[in-house]
């Protein structure tokens, strides 16, 4: 079920109803009953797979808690090896045959035809850092099976994250929903901030940026950098929104996910924008794979080599393809570069050179295929002859409403600048910060904007794909 959908419209009013007249032990299985619902509107028959691994991770998280030693590094390894298995099949079994098959000249391999699970990947790293967490010690064994499933069925956050740890979101569901009037007109706002991401900046990108990577060759120059651009925004705001309108429906229903996005495009790094992109995701892979593999202990070279290895792994984690790769090396090689060299550069010019290697790093992500994104770059470097640099072959047939799209990014980055320099806060912060009645005005005018030049059309978020 997509936030952006009329089904939604509908559904969440329904569960808001149910759940805050529901007496508040019932409210768990309440909530568990309606992710259920709320996953199985994509494919109904895949919820078997989230319950085959709720069972493994509610059984390995006791069974760690009562053994030791080697038996219970053994425990460990067989829950993270049937979740990584599960991922792999479903993700990467495909990726893995056609190369092989294609190096070995024969189809020794055959391929699936299974459809990936809907948000997938962020069950299964948020089920490990369970088990993970247990093994440490750092957390006790849930013993309510409810509880434990309502932690990785949470429906707002169940399909594209932010990937929250047993300490933030399994200790709140322990401790009861927190239902407070403050926290639900934050939820609201945060809804309202997400939706116009979404539905006025993202799905308004969306259609220049297709057209542009999906027939790449008939462009040139300034247009394929400008698609580039609108889809450095796009994404961000597609995901940043849904993350908006997830924590907006957790404190509808009394609960805090953790900050995903903190203006990443304000970085003057690479290693800085990796603390302000996906924070649940980098954080997940400093704590779990970083650290386990000796993170900077063992000297510059073997740090080197860690980072590579957790951005090459992030990269694959986006997605089976070469050019998800050639995205987590190129984030990867920048980090190591200025953890080699550090950063002695002016604060103006290293965000000018971390927003174009960024956005190198975007024609890779959006790319269907290397050669595509190549393309992409050697056309957008060579393409700026006197045929190419038009308003027709840059703004396209829809010139008018890309002309729309460019004021509104602007608008967009320009409050995300003043946001950044002279608050330093979130924008759902500022707005909470503002008079009553300007604040009334101003979520007025994004719903009227929003409205009136919002696209509907029930586009997927970006994520989903992952």
């Amino acid at each position: 079920m997509l936030f952006n959908s009329l089904q939604f419209l509908v559904f969440l009013p329904i569960v808001l109803a149910f759940y805050l007249s529901a007496p508040q032990r019932l409210r768990p299985a309440l909530l568990v009953v309606a992710s259920c619902i709320f996953y199985m509107a994509f494919i109904p028959a895949y919820i078997l797979i989230l319950w085959l691994l709720i069972g493994i991770d509610y059984a390995a998280g006791l069974w760690l808690e009562s053994s030791s030693g080697t038996r219970k590094k053994a425990i460990l390894i067989l829950s993270l090896l049937s979740n990584v298995g599960i991922l792999g099949f479903f993700k990467y079994w495909n990726f893995f045959a056609h190369n092989l098959n294609a190096w070995l000249g024969v189809a020794s391999l055959p391929l699936q035809s299974c459809v990936l699970p809907i948000g997938l990947s962020f069950h299964t790293f948020q089920s490990m850092a369970y088990t993970i967490e247990v093994y440490r010690g750092n957390f006790g064994a849930e013993r309510s099976l409810i509880r434990y499933s309502l932690y990785v069925l949470f429906f707002p956050q169940m399909v594209a994250g932010p990937i929250e740890r047993p300490a933030g979101l399994l200790a709140q569901i322990q401790a009861g929903p927190r239902i407070v009037p403050e926290r639900t007109v934050e939820g609201l706002r945060l809804i309202l901030l997400g939706f116009t991401k979404k539905c006025l900046l993202a799905d308004r990108l969306a259609p220049f940026v297709n057209e542009t990577f999906d027939s790449c060759h008939d462009y040139l120059g300034p247009r394929l950098w400008l698609a580039t651009v609108f889809f450095s925004v796009q994404i961000y705001c597609d995901f940043s929104g849904y993350s908006d309108i997830a924590r907006g429906v957790a404190k509808l229903l009394g609960y805090e996910l953790c900050v995903n996005f903190k203006r990443p495009y304000a970085s003057v790094g690479i290693g800085e924008f990796w603390h302000r992109w996906h924070i649940s995701l980098s954080s997940w892979f400093r704590d779990f794979v970083y650290f386990p593999l000796g993170g900077s202990r063992r000297g510059p070279a073997r740090a080197v080599l860690n980072l590579l290895v957790v951005f090459l792994v992030s990269g694959l984690w986006h997605g089976a393809n070469w050019t998800f790769l050639m995205w987590g090396a190129l984030h990867g090689l920048g980090v190591c570069v200025e953890k080699l060299f550090g950063r002695r550069l002016p604060a103006a010019l290293g965000w000018t050179l971390t927003w174009l290697w960024v956005l190198i790093g975007w024609v890779f992500f959006r790319a269907k295929d290397f050669p595509t994104a190549c393309y992409v770059l050697w056309g957008g470097a060579l393409g700026w002859n006197s045929g190419a640099v038009t308003f027709d072959a840059i703004l396209g047939s829809d010139a008018q409403g890309n002309l729309v799209n460019l004021l509104l990014i602007t608008a967009f980055l320009i409050y995300e600048v003043v946001a950044e320099r002279r608050l330093g806060t979130s924008a759902e912060e500022i707005l909470a910060g503002r008079p009553l009645a300007e604040r009334h005005i101003l979520y007025f005018l994004m719903m009227v904007v929003t409205l009136l030049m919002g696209r509907f059309s029930g586009n997927a978020f970006i994520y989903f794909q992952f």
